[in-house]
């Protein structure tokens, strides 16, 4: 006979068995006449009868193991799940809930439990609570919203609720189970989204206030480089009626001078307000530089000296000497607002030839010899992050209202249209350093 492992639980239905067995053996006719083979047959029936409850028995165990083991399996998927899952009655109470929300709250699950919900929502928002709650229980229907949550130690942090409403089956009982997501993140990137929108918007509208600007320098530097036109010829009429000895003659000679300064200056403006297109001639800058001399002394404040060092043997570029000027001004402005108790500033020319840096394919994309302009300070410096973005429109160390954040943004153009590169060196409380590297033309 099979020899079947049997639980305690086996023993009491096994008497409840033998119990009912003597009854029906007290009801049964006296076996005693019964033939042996009939005997040997009723015994074998008996015996498989009992080998069929007893491996009846042992699938039920192996399917209570199985149910155990998946009960477990989504037990752990329940409590270390993404989201927090809980349950609630219908009053608000928390009957049931995952390691994950009781990790968001900072609380340990039995701490919840009992504990009406809205304890944990921030008062500001318990209205939101209020509200989803009425309609998940009036519409049966699920529902969500976003509200704000606090941990034990006072912390806030945003949170998406999805609730469902579910019955038991006699539909006398309802409960809410409600399934939680930490969205502070994706708050805070909306946030972040919103703010740069605003300042997008505040950039066009800057942008497009500029445009009209230019538009209206351009129109008033072509008007006004008509009116000292006029002048500069009547100048030249009343220049040639004079002799050499008269002392008018010096004074009309300053008049025609700073006449054609204000014509040069009229024409800065309308590159700077119009696009116009680059006209590149072979230049020398350290011709370029001295007859901007007198008009960056004006620039700077009397705190500040300038030093230009020119080298003597310059060789010469192909450049809009136009916008070129621009990028110097441009420069030499952000250098004397880097030095407002004063310091120097230098301007300086050198030629870098093969034997100082490898001939290669620089950031320009061009290969050969360079000229090298620097615009050096001795003001505040910059760090690593600044130098980073000194150069995106807009961006501006000085106080708000102070400074576009163009100034440099548009020197940078200006040597990537010629055709260069420009490199920073910089420290705080080390000055800067601006080297413009352009092309040199090759000599015949």
């Amino acid at each position: 006979m099979v020899k079947i492992k049997k639980s305690p639980d086996d023993s009491g239905l096994r008497r409840r068995a033998e119990e009912k067995l003597k009854e029906a053996s007290r009801r049964s006719e006296d076996l005693s006449g019964v033939s042996p083979e009939k005997m040997a047959h009723l015994i074998h029936d008996l015996q498989v009868h009992q080998i069929e409850l007893e491996m009846q028995n042992d699938e039920l165990r192996r399917i209570q193991g199985e149910l155990e083991l998946t009960r477990d399996k989504y037990a752990h998927l329940y409590n270390f799940a993404p989201v927090g899952y809980f349950t609630m009655s219908e009053t608000g109470a928390i009957e049931e809930a995952n390691l994950t929300i009781s990790s968001m709250l900072g609380l340990e699950r039995s701490a919840l439990i009992g504990k009406p919900f809205n304890r944990f929502v921030l008062r500001e928002d318990k209205d939101i609570f209020y509200k989803h709650r009425r309609r998940l229980l009036e519409t049966e229907a699920p529902q969500s919203c976003d509200l704000r949550l606090m941990k034990k130690d006072g912390h806030e942090f945003n949170v998406r609720m999805e609730g469902m409403v579910i019955k038991n089956r006699g539909n006398d009982l309802r409960q809410i189970r409600s399934a939680v997501n930490d969205i502070t993140e994706l708050k805070q990137a909306e946030k972040t989204i919103k703010e740069h929108s605003e300042t997008l918007e505040k950039r066009v509208d800057f942008l497009q206030r500029m445009e009209a600007m230019g538009i209206f320098a351009g129109g008033i530097a072509h008007d006004f480089t008509n009116l000292l036109t006029v002048i500069i010829s009547y100048s030249n009429f009343a220049l040639d009626g004079v002799g050499p000895e008269n002392d008018i003659r010096e004074d009309i000679e300053k008049i025609i001078q700073n006449a054609k300064l204000g014509v040069s200056l009229a024409h800065q403006l309308l590159l700077f307000s119009c696009n116009i297109p680059v006209e590149q001639k072979i230049t020398n800058l350290n011709e370029l530089i001295s007859d901007m001399e007198k008009m960056l002394r004006r620039v700077i404040t009397k705190k500040i000296d300038l030093m230009i060092l020119l080298e003597p043997e310059l060789g010469r570029v192909l450049v809009d000497s136009g916008k070129v000027q621009l990028m110097i001004i441009n420069l030499v402005v952000n250098a004397v607002d880097a030095m407002p108790e004063g310091g120097l500033l230098t301007i300086a020319t050198a030629n870098e030839e093969s034997g100082e840096r490898p001939i290669q394919k620089d950031s320009s994309g061009h290969q050969g010899p360079k000229i090298v302009l620097s615009v050096s300070d001795t003001g505040i410096g910059m760090d690593e992050e600044t130098v980073l973005k000194i150069f995106e429109p807009f961006f501006t160390t000085k106080k708000k209202g102070v400074g576009t954040g163009l100034g440099l943004a548009i020197a940078f153009d200006a040597v990537k249209e010629n055709d260069g590169f420009i490199r920073v060196y910089s420290r705080p409380g080390h000055g800067s350093t601006f080297k413009i590297y352009l092309p040199r033309v090759r000599e015949k």
